[in-house]
């Protein structure tokens, strides 16, 4: 913890740099991560979330090797979890009560005046927020917009859903339960922000 402190708190560029290089070796090893990454969280230090990644950063800086694999490491990774379907919701009550207020949130804000409201979800949540609407309100057409299909069934996104793969924005004109004459009335866009271009 002490080596953190000094990082966050020196001012000097090259005791700064050396002292990023011995937390970059320390994090390499899992008995010294998470000593390391309590040390950020400290609350002495008094970090927010961003500030930390700032220090993150600063430890894996891209101009040495090291800090150029971690960061092709982590946008392949960001990559691959970004097209990987998500349960936020899982076995955690909590998280399923969070998931559940969002949608009655959502459905009280914008569908819940409308006779047969149609709804499009993209995003790695989308499953879940389908699943949730579909039992909230079961008036509710809704299509759900994935990049894939695999190992999807019914009981993931409920009745009332259908599921259809996405296409490239541009596209979009050929894909006909996403482009048809019948608008839809609310369109949902989970993480990541990548999905924008075709909610627009």
């Amino acid at each position: 913890s002490s080596v953190v402190t000094h990082l966050v708190r020196s001012t000097s560029v090259d005791i700064r740099g050396r002292l990023a290089k011995l937390l970059r070796h320390a994090l390499s090893t899992d008995s010294a991560r998470s000593r390391v990454h309590a040390a950020l969280e400290d609350d002495r230090l008094g970090l927010d979330d961003q500030q930390r990644a700032v220090v993150m950063q600063e430890i894996y800086d891209v101009r040495t090797l090291a800090g150029q694999a971690k960061a092709e490491m982590m946008m392949k990774l960001h990559q691959d979890l970004e097209q990987t379907p998500a349960d936020p919701t899982g076995r955690d009550e909590k998280r399923r009560q969070h998931v559940t207020a969002l949608v009655e949130a959502i459905h009280k804000a914008y569908l819940q005046h409308l006779a047969h409201p149609r709804v499009l979800m993209i995003g790695r949540v989308a499953r879940a927020l389908c699943r949730s609407l579909g039992l909230l309100g079961p008036n509710c057409s809704i299509v759900l917009g994935e990049t894939t299909l695999e190992n999807l069934s019914s009981s993931d996104i409920g009745p009332s859903t259908k599921a259809v793969l996405l296409p490239m924005p541009r596209a979009l004109g050929e894909a006909p339960e996403l482009s048809s004459g019948e608008k839809f009335d609310l369109v949902v866009l989970g993480e990541p922000a990548g999905y924008c271009d075709i909610g627009e």
